[in-house]
């Protein structure tokens, strides 16, 4: 039951990485909520984005270098953050290293896979 329970996790934080890094749903969906549109700096994000082809979570790294922002956009260290609060969530019932080494790996394959589309 347990493997079943990982498995899921994987699946979850594979999506999570994926909308987060390789699209632009995030913002697309929050722009359209004035209080995240405000704090998430998504009209600066726009503006930018015009001069320069960069993904949010590099734009958060190149306007606010700072702990969080460097956290956010590095894929392993956001998939090992993930794997923690599903870990506390679910109250260690799930395998960290699983889940983390499988996500990672997975969304590795399809970073690769992707770019030779």
């Amino acid at each position: 039951m347990t493997i079943l329970v990982d498995i899921q996790f994987v699946f979850i934080n594979l999506f999570l990485l994926i909308v987060w890094f390789n699209t632009d749903a995030f913002i697309e969906y929050l722009k359209y909520i004035p209080y995240f549109k405000k704090y998430l700096k998504i009209d600066e994000y726009f503006k930018f984005r015009l001069c320069q082809d960069l993904s949010y979570p590099n734009f958060l790294v190149i306007k606010y270098n700072n702990f969080f922002t460097k956290l956010i956009s590095c894929p392993k260290c956001l998939n090992f953050w993930l794997c923690l609060i599903f870990l506390c969530l679910y109250s260690m019932k799930v395998n960290l290293f699983f889940v983390y080494f499988t996500s990672i790996l997975l969304y590795n394959i399809y970073s690769k896979t992707e770019k030779y589309e």
